[in-house]
């Protein structure tokens, strides 16, 4: 609930809606004792919602899922859409305009499911709370390290032992002494290797962009998409035993994570990825897992169209 209530004290502490960092920015007026109304789109994370009423008990707080959502842009008059896992595409932006809404805030940091040219078009402005300014990072960066080590322990072996009576089975695997590879270094990457770093475990990133001076002493090696392009992410690949990926998705990450990068890691090796499941080639990805090439796979997310429940 941390990132959407960060959300509410900015929105309180200014008078102007802006989008940070991009091309989208908007004076809207908005003042900052005004009832909003903010509109949470489906029904995933929903203490966001529950969390937020309970700081804001005077504003209006609605929740719809996709196939309700123009109804409810229709019949309130809306002020900031809340996106969570929903595309807000083109059409659905056009509605959010002609409601009023004056704001797509994310409560985390994933936008690539808002079309931000469509919101700039219609004077949207369009919003995100990077992980490093919110709890998020801090959150995610623990969960990536439970799922490496659940891969590395394998609990349902040691259930199985146990029930069987047979102690000393699986052995398991540290993570200290292991080589890992962290792909992104945003807030979350920073956070992730700190902690691989604590357990004793050597670490090299790969990111999108340039690397500032502060970044680059984190870390054994550093690496630039812009300066090498995949060619360099396999590169350092080679030789890794445990690969986290934590970089968003875009047109250059999409299916980043391949048959060549994965297997320049050393056999057995670990892979987790808490960003999206998109960044990693699904089918080569599986292929080495049935082949046993790769020793585990942690994953929170899933692609598009991947059939995660069942």
């Amino acid at each position: 609930s941390m990132p959407i209530l960060l959300a509410v004290r900015r929105a309180e502490a200014t008078r102007r809606w802006r989008c940070s960092g991009s091309s989208i920015a908007r004076g809207h007026q908005v003042s900052r004792h005004a009832r909003l109304t903010i509109l949470f789109c489906g029904r995933d994370f929903p203490l966001s919602l529950h969390a937020t009423r309970s700081r804001r008990p005077t504003w209006n707080l609605l929740a719809s899922d996709r196939a309700g959502l123009e109804e409810e842009m229709a019949s309130h008059a809306v002020d900031v859409v809340v996106p969570l896992m929903t595309r807000i595409d083109a059409s659905l932006v056009a509605t959010a305009s002609r409601s009023g809404v004056k704001l797509i805030h994310q409560f985390g940091a994933g936008l690539e499911g808002v079309d931000k040219d469509a919101a700039e078009r219609h004077g949207v402005a369009v919003r995100n709370i990077p992980a490093g300014e919110s709890a998020n990072a801090i959150s995610s960066a623990e969960h990536a390290i439970y799922l490496l080590m659940s891969i590395m322990r394998n609990p349902r072996a040691m259930r199985a032992s146990l029930e069987e009576r047979l102690l000393g089975l699986p052995a398991g695997t540290t993570i200290h002494s292991k080589r890992a590879l962290v792909v992104g270094f945003g807030g979350l990457g920073q956070e992730i290797t700190r902690r691989l770093t604590c357990l004793g475990a050597d670490v090299v990133a790969f990111r999108c962009g340039d690397w500032p001076a502060g970044d680059r002493a984190m870390v054994s090696g550093a690496g630039s998409f812009t300066v090498s392009g995949q060619a360099g992410l396999v590169e350092m690949a080679r030789d890794r035993d445990i690969l986290i990926v934590c970089c968003p998705l875009s047109a250059n990450t999409l299916n980043l994570v391949d048959r060549s990068v994965l297997l320049a890691l050393n056999p057995g090796a670990f892979v987790v990825n808490v960003a999206r499941g998109g960044i990693v080639n699904r089918k080569e990805l599986l292929e080495l897992v049935r082949a046993k090439r790769l020793g585990g796979i942690g994953l929170d997310v899933f692609w598009k169209g991947c059939r995660a429940w069942q």
